[in-house]
């Protein structure tokens, strides 16, 4: 039966080393609270530990201590979250608590230190680490998960830590009403709801122990605690060196009306003693000890966090023998000397302005979260090699806001601008909330990718059977919708089919996967008689298309798709009756993809899987290959989502009937084909109705060239783009009265400008698209294109991102012209 591992831990490392609760890399949360966190220290002594567990990791921190350096954090916001918490009635987010969660297993640990060296390692400290499964949860642990939920009303919270905190909640929950709860005598109180002293237990007390690193100014809460619990007498302690902070004479007249005798001791060790204790012995010898984050102040004890305490998390425990110092020895209260709390990073923050919670990359651009809206804009910058650069503003009022055009990968410091504040770390949703990890030990290689599995009939069964495990577990129509369904989704899916066929499923190739891995065949897996092993590979890969059930989970149904093509470009089928009996399997994979919903993080990919296949299958088949058709037919609706650019990068290990590389181009000419679209065509025709004084053609798939008698070249360009339905990839060259040219491309969801005068010069422009910035609306209002241009330097130079688009929809401007017009 799981139970408390340790009431005196020193440390939660050495339990996250241990893998406590979390072996085989079942974790899916990682989450990490503390007042101070030294990020530099953390990315270097705890992080791996914590990604070993196989968790997506959190470190939430109070967002007015916050104050790390442009460089100390190199995979905040790339490999965990660095989130923030802002109080809202004006306390310190206090608690330390360290929680890793999975759907089998828990680690949840309570304690007094900060996530820094000192805290971590060289402090004395108290922690109580706690462990549950599914079939003993301690109450400790179920406690711990209602604490979670009420943070959200209690914070100004980073969003995606927001998100992390309730998927560690729903972990927690779940774990504890499928176990039998476990009453371990130890109980969690927290200020959420009320404060701590009146959570206390009661009934008669002899003894009173107090210490704490830090007193409040007036010693209240010392003396609230001697009112409410009326020890016979009690104990005070400090630290040696005077490393306590108190004010000894308000300490003196606590003591002189509490009415009781009071010892003062010091605490002779050398190690600073941060762990905070009040121990109570009642009469009978009994006792019981409060341990966690709360010091002996006012707003850690004697106030909720609602009203302006602390957000302080302890826990009351019966320990058999004292917690309270040995090494300690009398000492008179006059030589104990008057310390006083230094001000630091939160009075600052707190008078200098805004509190930045969040920068995150988004659609269209940076999304930027403060802790409360200010009165006036807020201007950000960014770090660059030199220094910082203005990114933009917040506007007055504004608690969130849309930094548009704003490109910064994740883990780029960004930071209030006047006057400079801490940095924030920009967060790549994702990176952060997608990576792929491996669990611990000899396993972390992981399972084997396609090429594994197509050379080996050993491994292909067991994957199959974890596929259909997975199947099992998601009958129907696939994940919910919203964002953390989807990450419950996929983290089942990558532990069941593993990260390689896993990032198959989602569009992309593992690396090293080319056309000699899949031809290497049997042979290189070690394995004798290749004949046979293709035999079984082969069957394996049949049966398991005729049994999978059309609709059901996705991200299976995807894989065994590109398995199917795999062993196709294997010679799987080499040898089997009829050379294209391949095409009958994957024609059925296609249209069992094609019958089921597809959620919309596997979109694009599904589609661009069911149009490689498409097109192989027309390029090998022999005359009237079974299925290919009807599997062409079912693949209509599908195929129109498919991206250029994943399709190129899937294509790279096939060849066609002919035995070339495939083109991805001809891939998504056949594509168009059988969705029957043609969104160029329809372009021509809408732009002949509305502009009859124009001559509009087609120069190759998706370029058209429109010839005006006017000067407005990018207007005309935009407008045709317009035209154009859906999101397809296409491209726009517009001439007019004068050598000048214009063309426009909509690639990847934004729209490149590439401009020619009369001498030739090309200047090169770049624009983020959204639901008001569209070509036309660019074209027509220099202010809204001035707010999406994304800068790339002078604009005479060309940059990638268009030269990739320009490529991508045909056009060659090594001419001089976009193309020549066709006779």
């Amino acid at each position: 039966m799981p139970a408390l591992v340790n009431q005196m831990a020193s440390c939660p490392l050495p339990f996250l080393i241990a893998g406590l609760g979390t072996e085989g890399g079942q974790a899916r949360e990682a989450l990490l609270c503390s007042r101070d966190i030294d990020l530099g220290y953390f990315e270097q002594a705890v992080l791996g530990a914590v990604e070993a567990t196989g968790a997506r990791v959190t470190v939430l921190g109070d967002a007015r201590a916050a104050d790390p350096g442009p460089g100390t954090a190199p995979g905040a916001g790339t490999r965990y979250v660095h989130g923030l918490a802002a109080p809202g009635a004006g306390g310190t987010f206090h608690a330390k608590v360290v929680i890793v969660a999975g759907r089998d297993r828990a680690l949840v640990a309570i304690g007094s230190g900060d996530l820094t060296p000192a805290g971590w390692e060289r402090n004395e400290e108290f922690w109580t680490v706690a462990t549950a499964d599914r079939a003993a949860c301690p109450e400790l642990v179920a406690d711990v998960a209602d604490w979670l939920r009420s943070l959200e009303g209690l914070c100004a919270l980073t969003p995606l830590a927001v998100s992390a905190i309730s998927r560690t909640a729903a972990l927690l929950e779940e774990l504890a009403i499928e176990a039998e709860l476990v009453d371990t005598g130890h109980r969690l109180v927290h200020t959420s709801v009320r404060p701590i002293a009146d959570q206390l237990p009661g009934g008669a007390v002899d003894s009173l122990l107090l210490y704490a690193p830090s007193h409040d100014e007036r010693t209240a809460a010392a003396a609230e605690l001697i009112a409410r619990l009326r020890p016979a007498r009690a104990t005070l302690a400090v630290q040696s060196g005077g490393r306590t902070v108190i004010q000894t004479a308000t300490a003196r007249r606590v003591i002189a009306a509490a009415g009781i005798a009071v010892a003062v001791v010091e605490d002779a060790g050398e190690r600073y003693r941060h762990a905070a204790l009040i121990e109570a012995v009642r009469p009978d010898g009994s006792r019981w000890a409060l341990t966690g984050s709360p010091d002996l102040s006012a707003r850690a004890l004697l106030t909720s966090a609602g009203d302006g305490g602390n957000i302080e998390v302890g826990v009351v425990s019966r320990p058999a023998a004292s917690l309270f110092t040995a090494a300690a020895r009398p000492v008179p209260l006059e030589e104990v000397p008057a310390v006083r709390q230094p001000g630091g990073a939160s009075a600052r923050t707190a008078a200098d302005g805004p509190v930045l919670l969040s920068a995150a990359r988004a659609d269209g651009g940076l999304e930027v979260t403060l802790a409360r809206a200010a009165d006036w804009p807020a201007p950000l910058e960014a770090a660059r090699a030199d220094g910082f650069d203005a990114i933009g503003s917040v506007p007055a009022g504004a608690v969130s806001h849309l930094l548009a055009g704003v490109n910064l990968p994740g883990g780029t410091p960004v930071r209030g601008a006047r006057p400079p504040g801490p940095v924030i770390f920009v967060h790549d949703p994702e990176l952060v909330l997608l990576r792929d990890r491996q669990p611990p030990g000899p396993a972390q290689a992981g399972p084997p990718g396609p090429a594994g599995l197509i050379a080996d009939a050993r491994l292909l069964e067991r994957w199959l059977a974890d596929a259909a495990a997975l199947a099992a577990r998601y009958p129907g129509d696939g994940p919910r919708p919203d964002a953390d369904g989807w990450l419950s989704y996929a983290d089942d899916a990558r532990a069941s089919l593993g990260a390689a066929m896993f990032r198959m499923a989602t569009g992309e190739l593992p690396a090293g996967l080319d056309g000699a891995a899949l031809a290497a065949g049997p042979e290189a897996a070690g394995r004798e008689a290749p004949g046979a092993e293709r035999r079984r590979v082969r069957q394996l890969l049949t049966e398991a298309v005729a049994d999978q059930a059309g609709g059901a989970e996705p991200a299976t149904r995807i894989a065994l798709l590109a398995l199917v093509l795999c062993g196709a470009q294997a010679g799987v089928w080499h040898g089997s009756p009829g050379s294209d009996s391949w095409v009958g399997v994957c024609a059925e994979a296609v249209r069992k993809l094609a019958a089921g919903d597809i959620p919309g993080r596997l979109g694009t990919a599904a589609a661009s899987w069911a149009a490689l296949a498409v097109y192989l299958m027309h390029e090998q088949r022999a005359a009237g290959a079974a299925g290919y058709e009807e599997a062409r037919a079912a693949a209509a609706a599908l195929l129109p989502g498919a991206g250029a650019a994943m399709v190129a990068g899937l294509a790279v290990p096939f060849t066609n009937g002919s035995g070339f590389p495939v083109d991805p181009e001809a891939v998504m000419h056949l594509t168009r084909l059988a969705a029957q679209e043609d969104p160029l065509a329809e372009a021509v025709e809408a732009l002949a109705s509305a502009h009859p004084q124009w001559s509009v053609h087609r120069h190759g798939a998706r370029l058209l060239h429109v010839e005006s008698a006017g000067r407005g070249t990018f207007l005309h360009a935009a407008e045709a783009l317009d035209r154009v339905p859906g999101k397809a990839d296409a491209a726009v060259w517009a001439t007019g009265s004068t050598p000048a040219w214009v063309i426009a491309v909509r690639f990847d969801g934004a729209l490149f400008h590439v401009e020619s005068d009369v001498r030739g010069q090309l200047l090169w422009r770049h624009y983020r698209l959204g639901p008001l910035a569209t070509p036309t609306a660019l074209a027509r209002n220099p202010e809204l294109a001035t707010r999406s241009r994304v800068n790339h330097g002078a604009l005479r130079d060309p940059f990638p991102e268009a030269v990739q688009a320009l490529v991508a929809t045909g056009v060659d401007l090594s001419g001089g012209t976009p193309s020549d017009c066709p006779d």
